[in-house]
């Protein structure tokens, strides 16, 4: 397999696969498989969700193993999670945009167990975001009229008793079902 020339994502499952544990993952090595992955159109289209929703957005498992996920969310135009952060594991990775752009509204944790609102970056097609273990933010289209945004996540280990919190109040909620 020749990385630097093209990496798909069974081959890019395979790589991370061969690390073993979360230990030997990290978000540089996950930006550089990120980078070099070329996604077909035609998977991306055959990936959707049909219908997709018109609020929010849909996550849909690509691939998971002992140490890590892959997800591609996909994001109707004003759809966007709530803010979270990325659980009970402390899970890290990496966002590719795909397709559009989206806003990642960074949240600060205070001591008292509230949140506060942080700074707001958009990441256009082709960037990345590491998610680091203590990140708090909501993701979501950034676009106004360009149809269906796209993202492909990367995590390690897997996301699990994700905590959300009231972005008006900064109070923690109840997660959804």
């Amino acid at each position: 397999m020749k990385v630097a020339e093209e990496l798909t994502l069974d081959s890019m499952a395979s790589l991370i696969d061969c690390c073993g544990s979360t230990t030997s993952l990290t978000i540089e090595t996950l930006t550089d498989y990120l980078t070099k992955l070329e996604i077909d159109e035609d998977w991306l289209l055959a990936q959707l969700p049909n219908p997709m929703p018109k609020t929010g957005y849909h996550r849909t498992l690509i691939h998971q193993a002992k140490c890590f996920e892959i997800v591609l969310a996909t994001w109707p135009v004003g759809g966007g999670t709530l803010v979270h952060d990325h659980g009970s594991l402390n899970s890290q990775g990496v966002v590719r945009v795909l397709k559009g752009s989206l806003y990642n509204q960074m949240y600060e944790l205070q001591e008292d167990g509230t949140v506060t609102r942080g700074e707001r970056h958009v990441a256009g097609e082709g960037a990345l975001v590491p998610v680091t273990r203590d990140m708090v933010h909501a993701m979501g289209h950034a676009g106004e009229n360009d149809g269906y945004a796209a993202s492909l996540h990367v995590y390690f280990p897997w996301i699990v008793e994700v905590r959300y919190w009231d972005p008006q109040t900064g109070l923690p909620v109840v997660a959804p079902t």
